[in-house]
């Protein structure tokens, strides 16, 4: 099970974790991102959430401090794994660096050159 703070589809990677069997649930954003409290009531056996903690789709808003510490430790009470996508962020750093270019590579220190 995947919990997604976007609505299902809008994430890149939606159709490679459902081809992989997950099933996913949509959790709402707020103006302080991803709400847990949701989360948890939704998927309260999820194994994975996906998040894109820099810019939380709809509202284009980042999470906090607050919100990312009540997601890790929903995360570490219950053995989930998160994963937070930061191409997002990356393309607005990309944007700010002249000359900058961003590299679809999985090696995080290959993300961004200049």
């Amino acid at each position: 099970m995947s919990v997604r703070g976007a609505p299902i589809g809008a994430h890149r990677n939606d159709d490679e974790l459902t081809a992989a069997g997950a099933k996913l649930v949509p959790v709402p954003v707020d103006d302080e991102g991803l709400v847990v409290s949701e989360g948890v009531r939704r998927a309260p056996r999820a194994r994975l959430i996906v998040v894109t903690p820099s810019h939380q789709y709809p509202l284009g808003v980042s999470m906090g401090l607050e919100r990312r510490l009540e997601l890790l430790d929903w995360a570490n009470k219950n053995d989930i794994w998160v994963i937070e996508d930061a191409a997002p962020l990356l393309t607005r750093i990309a944007a700010c660096i002249g000359g900058a270019s961003l590299n679809a590579s999985s090696d995080p220190a290959k993300t961004l050159s200049c």
